[in-house]
């Protein structure tokens, strides 16, 4: 269509298509890591209220979202938070 009106098309340059890349990306992390950072917070109330059923459930969704590959950062939170949910088992 835009060739019956004799007007080019604009080519991006590749820094351009680098910049847009680079949002969708980091919307994506930013997304990823709020769901992390909800499910934690809902195994850390679930720990508080000692409720030992809803704590092993929300922490397979916390290990499930861990594992997906998400930042680095978050990996060590695995052990710390089986740690705490293991003490509910003890007590």
């Amino acid at each position: 269509m835009q060739q019956d009106k004799g007007e080019k098309s604009k080519r991006r340059t590749s820094a351009e298509k680098r910049i847009i890349q680079a949002e969708k990306k980091r919307q994506l992390n930013r997304a990823a890591k709020s769901r992390v950072h909800t499910s934690v917070r809902a195994l850390l109330s679930s720990i508080q209220s000692k409720s030992l059923e809803t704590a092993s459930s929300n922490l397979d969704r916390v290990f499930s979202l861990l594992d997906k590959g998400l930042k680095t950062g978050l990996n060590r939170m695995k052990s710390k938070l089986s740690k705490r949910t293991n003490l509910l088992k003890t007590t």
